[in-house]
């Protein structure tokens, strides 16, 4: 049986089958974005994104393969790397990739000097670390939320060696959302929600968090 991963990845329209490997590993290697574990006959590769399931090759199959699409990785960072049109998409699509990979005794540096990157959700245009900060961390930043380098590096932008400037009238708490969610349903308008958060809960909240705030509920 054909798999199609192995043409769509590897570009290997003749395919040998491959079983389980029974023997022990001869030796492990990176190959772009997969380590492979080799077993004579057959390898094992593993994306380092650990969003794919590892992929069973013959050895020999391997060794005839070709980049398809210019890089060996798993379908799901080719999928996202071929929607990656600009440049900030390129460097959201990166650190998703590699957030396994990443550790905290290491410093990272983007390929070239990024004067601003901007968020393909919403256009929002910001500075490389607060972006990569974002991204990485999944989180929505109010514009008092300041990213602070941990490292002293100020061309690093490990998400590990950042933190957010104390600003506790920034932070968005479940109780917070579900009156969001409440308003909303009542149509209540963004600088309505932002006095009624203000008076409540005592938070200033930007228009732009409050935005996010309502995208994540409602999605």
């Amino acid at each position: 049986m054909v798999d199609p991963v192995l043409i769509s990845v590897f570009g290997l329209l003749v395919q040998t089958p491959a079983k389980p490997p029974t023997r022990p590993i001869s030796r492990v290697y990176t190959l772009d974005s997969f380590e492979v574990d080799e077993y004579d006959d057959v390898s094992v590769l593993t994306c380092k994104c650990a969003r794919h399931e590892p992929i069973l090759i013959a050895t020999d199959d391997l060794s005839r393969a070709h980049r398809v699409a210019g890089l060996f990785a798993c379908p799901v960072c080719l999928e996202e790397l071929k929607g990656a049109r600009s440049p900030s998409d390129k460097v959201a699509v990166w650190f998703k990739q590699n957030r396994h990979t990443l550790t905290t005794d290491q410093h990272v540096y983007l390929p070239c000097s990024f004067a601003r990157l901007v968020d393909a959700t919403d256009k929002t245009i910001m500075r490389p670390r607060r972006f990569v900060f974002a991204k990485f961390h999944n989180v929505m930043l109010s514009e008092q939320d300041k990213i602070m380098t941990t490292c002293g590096d100020t061309e690093c932008v490990n998400p590990y060696h950042m933190m957010v400037a104390a600003s506790p009238a920034t932070k968005v708490t479940p109780e917070m959302r579900e009156d969001v969610k409440t308003w909303i349903s009542s149509k209540v308008k963004n600088r309505t929600i932002q006095q009624l958060l203000k008076t409540k809960y005592n938070r200033d909240l930007s228009l732009r968090t409050i935005t996010n705030i309502k995208k994540s509920v409602l999605a």
